[in-house]
């Protein structure tokens, strides 16, 4: 019997239970990632080595997984101005461990991840997401037009637009048109030192009255320049969504309007045990507002922040009492009715009431 070491370069053979292995690499078959991504089938993994990579990307197939090999603190995939990486119409497939960036935005369809699958579900985890630009414009960092479902853990998704103009600006951290987002342990933030009017950045925007949105643990900060009809808001939801222990802040540092959650026509939402904050120059911003015909917006356990003057705008049921400068709510008791209780201080206990179920938590003012 022979012994020896035997040199492998490229794909792993054979098959594993995930489909074939495929490496990507300065000393690897394939030295780019769509080269990979290219001879891929469904159910391939394309591990990918630490490093830059200055391409765009487009999966080629369903149920493909691309992940680093090291973290999102040394692999990136960038550009300058264009689509980043693009999940297509392809379902069930990953993108995990990145750095995803783009430098120098110039257009509308800049956008650092794509996605329009219309059925199944693809994962973005443990990534940074980056975008940058100096000049007017829209976009979304993160666009998914789709009738399936996304989900993200763990992520940070970051968007900075310099342009000091006053031609009109939009930048979106997520804009999400149909299917199901699901935002779990994230981090986002959008800035804007545009001084526009109208304009408008949100951190997660839903654009579909049968979108679905899911957010859970999440920090959202939004911060603009623009002024008065210009909009800033840490969620812009329609269709149904569920807000879970998230913090949010709306901050105009202009003339513009602020609002945390801003509620569309047809929007049923449910938030629950989070923080939110809206802050403006002219001290007129609102943690809540809706526009249209609403069925429920309901808020439940939470702290309220901000210089706020119509703290819940429109269409918005609050369940329990407001404490001192709007400072949290207490005794909340029943999920239908609202309930009793007055703001106090020291230690108190709110009432949560989620499907039928009544859960009690120390607050302390």
């Amino acid at each position: 019997m022979k012994h020896g070491i035997v040199k492998t370069k490229g794909d792993l053979r054979p098959k594993t239970l995930g489909g074939v292995v495929r490496y990507v690499g300065t000393n690897c078959t394939y030295t780019t990632i769509q080269s990979a991504l290219d001879v891929c089938n469904a159910g391939d993994t394309v591990l990918v080595a630490p490093g830059t990579y200055t391409e765009a990307i487009t999966y080629t197939q369903d149920n493909l997984t691309l992940k680093a090999l090291g973290s999102y603190l040394d692999t990136t995939i960038t550009q300058t101005a264009a689509q980043v990486v693009s999940f297509s119409s392809y379902k069930g497939c990953i993108l995990e461990g990145f750095t995803v960036s783009i430098s120098a935005a110039d257009g509308n369809t800049d956008r650092c991840i794509y996605s329009a699958h219309t059925t199944g579900t693809n994962i973005i985890r443990n990534c940074n997401v980056t975008w940058a630009s100096s000049v007017e414009g829209s976009c979304a960092v993160v666009q998914i037009i789709t009738a399936g479902e996304l989900t993200l853990e763990n992520c940070t998704i970051t968007g900075s637009n310099t342009y000091t103009g006053t031609n009109t600006t939009q930048v979106f951290g997520m804009y999400f048109g149909t299917g199901t987002l699901n935002v779990r342990n994230c981090k986002i933030i959008i800035t804007s030192a545009s001084t526009t009017t109208p304009g408008e950045e949100d951190g997660i925007i839903t654009g579909d009255t049968t979108a679905v949105l899911n957010c859970w643990d999440t920090y959202i900060s939004v911060t603009s320049a623009g002024l008065t009809t210009h909009q800033v808001r840490a969620w812009s939801i329609e269709g149904t969504s569920n807000i879970y222990n998230c913090y949010g802040e709306a901050i105009a540092t202009g003339s513009g309007i602020a609002r945390g959650v801003y509620g569309v026509a047809r929007a049923t939402c449910g938030i629950y045990n989070s923080t939110i904050k809206a802050i403006t120059g002219d001290s007129d911003g609102e943690c809540f507002y809706s526009v249209g015909a609403v069925s429920t917006m309901g808020i439940y356990g939470c702290t309220l922040k901000g210089d706020l003057t119509g703290t819940l705008g429109t269409q918005f049921t609050l369940y329990g009492t407001p404490g001192v400068n709007n400072a949290g709510y207490k005794a909340v008791s029943s999920a239908t009715t609202g309930g009793s209780g007055t703001a106090g201080s020291g230690k108190q206990y709110v009432e949560v009431k989620t499907n039928g179920v009544t859960y009690k938590a120390l607050y302390e003012t």
